[in-house]
């Protein structure tokens, strides 16, 4: 069942269909590989065809939906090269960012990352799209304390992509682990130790490799096709 939430003041016809859309499929309740059905949305969202077509246009230069001519409009599957080009991409900048931070922080900021943490972990059991839009919110704060808001921009654009992901760990099992990579995280920025700060993002990061494998063995038909993981290969770095 897709969920509906009510349209912003602001937004025109398109702009909410289109986040509409990005939530269901970031939810994974528009699943990788559906066809979408442009009567159900119009219906579901009360609008016309056009502005689900606009959206359908947008969420396919974003690389979320595949529209093939004659045939329809389709939830792309998970690309988990993208995926962990995306990771690569986060795990350098955040140790970046973690140095930085460390520099420029105020407390202010330091109990805004504190007040974020706690507001997460709340969240987490019950709401997890919330709790990841709060981690994004953790995020953009450190981008924003180190003047690098352009950095967030470049890996916003990727987020949902690697948002799939996360649900998907999520159903398999609710693993608060990013909470306490973010709290080890704030405690190093807190203290101006880079080191612990770089380490805190690195032990956050460091286990992407065995996830996918678990996920692709509950969630095989949810990824590209030709995508054959090193189970093998994947086992032995868990142990």
């Amino acid at each position: 069942m897709l969920e509906v939430t009510p349209k912003r003041r602001e937004e025109s016809a398109k702009e909410y269909v289109r986040r509409q859309m990005m939530n269901n499929i970031v939810s994974l309740r528009l699943a990788p590989g559906q066809q979408l059905d442009a009567d159900e949305l119009c219906s579901l969202f009360s609008v016309s065809r056009n502005p689900v077509r606009e959206a359908e246009l947008d969420l396919n230069l974003a690389g979320l939906v595949e529209i093939r001519p004659k045939v329809g409009a389709f939830v792309t599957k998970i690309d988990p090269v993208l995926i962990e080009g995306i990771q690569s991409m986060k795990l350098l900048i955040g140790q970046r960012l973690a140095e930085e931070a460390c520099v420029c922080r105020t407390d202010d900021q330091i109990s805004y990352l504190r007040l974020n943490i706690r507001s997460t972990r709340s969240s987490f059991d019950t709401d997890p799209q919330r709790a990841f839009e709060l981690d994004r919110q953790f995020r953009d704060t450190l981008y924003k304390i180190c003047h690098r808001e352009v950095w967030g921009e470049m890996v916003g654009r990727y987020q949902p992509h690697y948002d799939r992901i996360r649900m998907m760990e999520y159903a398999i099992r609710k693993d608060p682990g990013f909470l306490d990579a973010n709290e080890a995280l704030t405690d190093a920025i807190e203290k101006r130790d880079k080191e612990a700060a770089v380490r805190a993002v690195v032990g956050g990061g460091a286990e992407y490799r065995s996830n996918v494998i678990r996920l692709y063995d509950v969630y095989g038909e949810f990824f590209t096709p030709g995508f054959s993981p090193d189970v093998e290969e994947a086992r032995a770095a868990q142990a």
